[in-house]
């Protein structure tokens, strides 16, 4: 109808950016008409008709007018009733000028209609704030006006606090409210939220792991075209997670969503096409997936999506559409790993390939306790008569001057008797220690500058250093970071940095979440991100990060 497409035409520009829009297009078909031969007469004495109708009348006149595409009239109807309060007259303004990108204007007048509570005008403004487009993102505001227009109903914003609660975005991370809120959407028939309640109860995120009520959230959002959750089903009859497996369903359910540019669902069908699961081994059909998809995974494994991260592992280690690379392969699947269960999987095949089955078995022990059955098979299949005891032990390291605290305070003061305690460690055999002792040598911090010494202490730490990331201590995980960050040692990798640092910080490591926060601050210049690692630094007592957290925010 062609109202309907003058309103569209009006905000196309936000339409672009992806963003939803309300402008009470049922308000269009009143039967209001200019006439397009008035005389001038005629003129006057319409302008003196509107400037005494009702506000909702001027409001209408401004659809009318943009209905004819005459967008400088509707502005100025808009305008006259949103300055005498009309709440949806102050939305319709907000409108206009978000599609003329002059966002503070559209900001204003979409917090006033927000403020008396017109919750497309909250949805709205917390979208802007929440994206950054056109201001300085600000998660807190965002999280604030998504959650008034949640409690009006809003499906999408349901969806979006949702997101807030679950990721930690503007208030405190809250799983369990995060899975209230994607419920209520997901009954309004929003698919996005019907995956994310699908992944909560898939991994026990919130709710009690129910991989069968997983499956079936997945089917619904799946069945309604969301891709992501095409995907998600395609895994359930891969892995048989509540569901029979089914080779032939996994690839049905990959390639639906492989059709919507699914990065992760073009590798897993890749994946099905490299090892002939549910159709023909083809080589060359999954390589030419595999490229289609590794420049969109790449992008998600570094913003921390861990499903992208274990298929780029996966593509390290075999070689898939990049160059191989196991200690990359490595540490992208030590990334998935804490909260993929099949990350956790890879790395056990991975370690039984390289012939340690000790670490092997620790990584399937870990899988079992997240209920997956293939985790199980491999279990029962190689160490049936193991005991649990000894594999879940942790690398246990000596913590006496190991801590990045005490190579951060060499670094800045060069404090001798700091490295004192971490030389003491060091020759203790503990690898952090050793390592940080290195890392002072390279400086020259509390000590002369000596490559040789460098060298030596390097070399006796560097392995135990990567061990212990291996195996889940964030201080080691956190100092290998810094080593990747500067090159210490090891040649420089900015993706490997972020990789073991993540892994510190989702560790809740609270040194680890304020050097990521800064990393996300300065070096990547990611607002939402930096603010979110930040709080997380505070809730875990770091000074410091409350006194950045007030110089940035």
């Amino acid at each position: 109808m062609k109202g309907l497409e003058t309103c569209h035409h009006i905000l196309s520009v936000m339409q672009s950016l992806g963003l939803p829009f309300f402008f009470l297009i049922e308000t269009i078909g009143y039967g209001l008409t200019i006439s397009k031969d008035r005389s001038k007469q005629t003129e006057r004495q319409n302008k003196q008709n509107v400037a005494q109708k009702s506000l909702e009348e001027l409001n209408r006149h401004g659809l009318s007018y943009a209905e004819k595409n005459n967008m400088k009239k509707a502005e100025e109807c808009f305008r006259d009733a949103a300055e005498q309060g009309h709440v949806e007259a102050q939305h319709n303004l907000g409108c206009i000028y978000f599609s003329k990108r002059r966002t503070d204007e559209a900001v204003k007048w979409f917090q006033k209609a927000a403020e008396q509570g017109l919750a497309d005008s909250q949805f709205m403004l917390a979208q802007i704030f929440f994206l950054g487009k056109g201001v300085e993102p600000n998660t807190r505001e965002a999280a604030k006006w998504f959650q008034k227009a949640a409690n009006q109903e809003i499906a999408e914003a349901q969806f979006f606090f949702g997101l807030c609660c679950y990721e930690g975005y503007g208030i405190k991370q809250n799983r369990e409210e995060a899975v209230k809120w994607f419920q209520k959407a997901s009954e309004q028939g929003e698919t996005r939220a019907q995956y994310m309640v699908a992944i909560c109860y898939q991994d026990g995120l919130g709710v009690k792991q129910n991989r069968k009520e997983g499956t079936k959230w997945f089917q619904k959002a799946a069945e309604q075209g969301e891709a992501m959750g095409a995907y998600g089903l395609g895994v359930c009859y891969l892995e048989g997670y509540g569901i029979e497996p089914d080779m032939t369903a996994a690839v049905k359910w990959f390639q639906k969503a492989s059709e919507q540019d699914e990065s992760c669902a073009q590798c897993a069908l890749g994946y099905c096409y490299a090892c002939g699961l549910g159709v023909m081994k083809d080589s060359a059909k999954a390589e030419l997936l595999f490229k289609e998809s590794i420049t969109n995974l790449r992008i998600r494994a570094e913003e921390g999506d861990n499903e992208a991260q274990m298929w780029l592992g996966i593509c390290y280690e075999n070689g898939w559409s990049v160059k191989q690379d196991e200690d990359k392969a490595k540490a992208w699947l030590l990334a998935a790993e804490q909260e993929n269960d099949r990350a956790q999987v890879a790395l056990a095949r991975y370690y039984l390939k390289v012939g340690d089955r000790k670490v092997a078995e620790r990584w399937l022990r870990k899988a079992v306790k997240r209920d997956n059955p293939t985790a199980k098979k491999l279990l029962n299949e190689l160490f049936p008569q193991d005991t649990e005891d000894e594999t879940e032990k942790s690398v246990q390291l000596t913590e006496i001057g190991a801590t990045i605290a005490h190579l951060q305070t060499a670094l800045k003061t060069s404090d001798t008797e700091v490295v004192t305690w971490i030389r003491n460690a060091a020759e203790q055999g503990n690898p952090k220690a050793q390592c940080g002792l290195g890392i002072c040598y390279w400086e020259g911090c509390g000590v002369t500058k000596d490559a040789a010494e460098m060298k030596k202490w390097f070399t006796k730490g560097i392995e135990g250093l990567r061990k212990g990331a291996e195996s889940d201590d964030p201080e080691a995980q956190t100092l290998l970071a810094i080593c990747y960050g500067k090159g210490y040692y090891v040649k420089a990798d900015a993706t490997l940095s972020l990789i073991w640092l993540r892994k510190a910080a989702g560790l809740n490591y609270s040194k680890a979440q304020l050097m990521l926060a800064l990393m996300y601050l300065s070096e990547k210049e990611d607002l939402r991100e930096g603010d979110r690692w930040l709080r997380k630094a505070i809730e875990n007592g770091e000074t410091d990060a409350e006194k950045y957290w007030k110089h940035f925010f």
